[in-house]
């Protein structure tokens, strides 16, 4: 796959050395310098989190109804909320960076509630389509 994509004059190109290495079309794949392919990871890129990757982030889906859906973002201290392929909020937590990997959570209806064994539990509500509250 080092070829990557070609144009569509090439496509019947058998006799050329370049088109046993490329692919007409490469979609949510990651093309790598020594020729092979992986999926990419996730399904829509939103935004780069200010969150160092060595330290990561903890995603979480908040499901409101079928047709509306939200992406949670936990990093040390804050709760990142996106709609629709943006931010839509920043709400400010407890839990520090160290605390994420415990962190455990289920949702009813508008309010999601987490629980840390360090913490007491807590709610993540959503007031309005663009207003959460963390208590």
């Amino acid at each position: 796959m080092t070829g990557g994509e070609i144009s569509p004059s090439l496509f019947s190109r058998v006799d050329l050395a370049k088109y046993s290495t490329s692919l007409r079309t490469l979609e949510n794949f990651i093309i790598h310098p020594t020729g092979g392919v992986s999926n990419r990871a996730g399904t829509q890129y939103l935004d780069t989190s200010p969150v160092s990757t060595a330290n990561g982030s903890i995603i979480a889906p908040f499901v409101v109804s079928d047709d509306q859906a939200y992406v949670l973002e936990f990093r040390a201290n804050a709760i990142e909320v996106y709609f629709n392929g943006a931010s839509v909020t920043t709400v400010t937590t407890a839990y520090a960076q160290a605390d994420l990997v415990a962190l455990r959570y289920t949702q009813s209806a508008d309010v999601m509630t987490l629980f840390h064994p360090e913490h007491l539990p807590s709610e993540l509500s959503r007031l309005t389509p663009t207003t959460f509250s963390f208590a």
